[in-house]
């Protein structure tokens, strides 16, 4: 187990007891899920609740057990009536289940804000364009999400994948700039009539340069597909050996066998108390909302603060939870507050769920109760943090149900980008768009062990960009009085 946390952490084996903290070595919940896939290859199973939970070497180690079997999930029945609904709709589709409750929330937005959660991913072509259709095709063919698309029933959302055989046009456009081609491509979006909420296009521009973008909706990725997805299409155009991806429909059948009482009862204890709603909205709806003219995004360098995380064992995300609540307390003068938090929830007990293509990121609450020093709040979130993992898969707005619901709505949340130090380069943090669900969506990206980047998008529908800058002002300065008091 040393040896494993030596290898994911970078730090020397000699640096490592049976005393040593996952987070004093700079471990947070994205190595932890590193950590688990190497346990898995040494046939040992440790989740990572339990990695984060006990955190300390030995107690870590006492938790692991052999790995003998993976566990399978039971078969999604489909109602007969639910089947021939999607056949009427999609004739030769493949399979069909029930989409998630985030997937639910995502496609839900489609009629009112079609683009919101829309993401165009840029690749250079140099060769044989009718080559690279072809290409992409091939991969279609082996990959699930890049053919699925959603059917409405009565009975919910159904994610729906169509069949392998199904020919995928590749569309060619001319323009005179590839920024002219997104603009109109970020603004088609798709709807429940499209075969697919993903798509290729073969852009050529005024100067001969050719590129090829993917559109594909959020509800069919997370951070980890984007990473995998550009890997697998640009193996796929370069005559690679693909590799092996299980179907989405995998962790679809895990959400389904899990024991939804217990969710319940977790976040009514979570939620209870609150007396105060936490929102940030200020302004009412425009009829044509204003422009938006400045970027909320800004980098920081906080020389101090791997160092502080390590000391008191606590991770960069149970930080950024506290920096962004303490900024909602400073401006909303409330000492409870709560707020969305994304999870990524590549830690569930599914086969090979590190690589699977599709959305399994939640939205859930986060709640922080000012009544102790920064430290101690920063380690009970930690702990709060790990607590919540088997219930991750909760939609906040369910959650909220389950407290006091005229007291638990927010309408902001905060989301930490894959670490440490990923590759952002099929990701754009210079174009500001308008939040795509809450009034304000932060992102929080660790660029190194000493510096963040931070992104703000709000909805101009609901606060005017002055105000949206007070939060986010406010936001920077707490990172930086952290950096030097914790």
């Amino acid at each position: 187990m040393a040896q494993i946390w030596s290898d994911v952490l970078g730090v020397s084996l000699h640096d490592i007891g049976r005393r040593t903290s996952f987070f004093a070595l700079g471990g947070d919940s994205m190595s932890a899920l590193r950590v688990v896939k190497l346990c898995k290859d040494a046939r040992l199973h440790i989740s990572v609740y339990d990695l984060l939970t006990w955190n300390i070497l030995s107690q870590v180690v006492a938790t692991a057990l052999p790995v003998d079997v993976e566990v399978v999930w039971p078969s999604i029945q489909i109602a007969e009536s639910v089947k021939g609904l999607v056949q009427c709709r999609w004739p030769e589709y493949e399979s069909c289940f029930p989409a998630t409750l985030e997937q639910e929330s995502m496609v839900g937005t489609i009629a009112t804000a079609p683009s919101a959660f829309v993401f165009q991913m840029v690749l250079e072509l140099g060769q044989d364009l009718d080559l690279v259709a072809i290409k992409y095709q091939h991969l279609v063919a082996q990959r699930e999400i890049l053919r699925s698309t959603f059917v409405s029933t009565e009975g919910g959302l159904y994610h729906v994948v169509q069949s392998s055989s199904l020919h995928v046009p590749v569309a060619r456009a001319s323009v005179a700039t590839l920024m002219d081609f997104l603009s109109a491509d970020l603004q088609r979006a798709f709807t429940l009539d499209d075969h697919a909420f993903a798509r290729f296009t073969i852009v050529q521009d005024d100067r001969g340069r050719a590129h090829g973008v993917v559109t594909i909706h959020h509800a069919l990725y997370d951070g980890a597909s984007i990473t995998m997805l550009r890997g697998d299409i640009e193996d796929a155009l370069l005559g690679r050996q693909l590799a092996c991806r299980p179907p989405f429909r995998h962790v679809v059948e895990y959400i389904a066998a899990q024991d939804s009482s217990l969710a319940e009862r977790y976040w009514t204890r979570y939620l209870d108390g609150i007396c105060k709603p936490t929102l940030v909205a200020c302004v009412p709806p425009f009829i044509d909302p204003p422009p938006m003219n400045e970027a909320l995004v800004a980098t920081l360098i906080l020389p101090n603060i791997s160092i502080a995380l390590k000391r008191i064992d606590v991770s960069m995300a149970a930080l950024v939870n506290l920096a962004w609540a303490t900024t909602l307390r400073r401006q909303l003068c409330i000492d409870d507050v709560v707020f969305g938090q994304v999870v990524s929830n590549r830690s569930i007990p599914v086969v090979e769920v590190e690589k699977t293509l599709g959305c399994l990121i939640s939205s859930v609450p986060c709640r922080v109760e000012f009544d102790a020093d920064n430290v101690t709040l920063l380690q009970r979130i930690q702990t709060e943090n790990a607590a919540m993992l088997p219930h991750a898969l909760t939609h906040a707005n369910v959650a909220k149900r389950w407290g006091q619901a005229e007291w638990t709505t927010f309408d902001t949340e905060v989301s930490i980008a894959p670490s440490p130090y990923c590759d952002h380069s099929s990701m754009s943090w210079c174009e500001q768009r308008a939040a795509s669900y809450y009034t304000i969506e932060l992102t929080v990206i660790p660029l190194s062990t000493q510096e963040l980047c931070v992104q703000a998008n709000f909805d101009p529908n609901r606060i005017d960009g002055p105000r949206a800058r007070q939060y986010f002002d406010t936001m920077l300065e707490t990172l930086h009085q952290f950096n030097l008091e914790i």
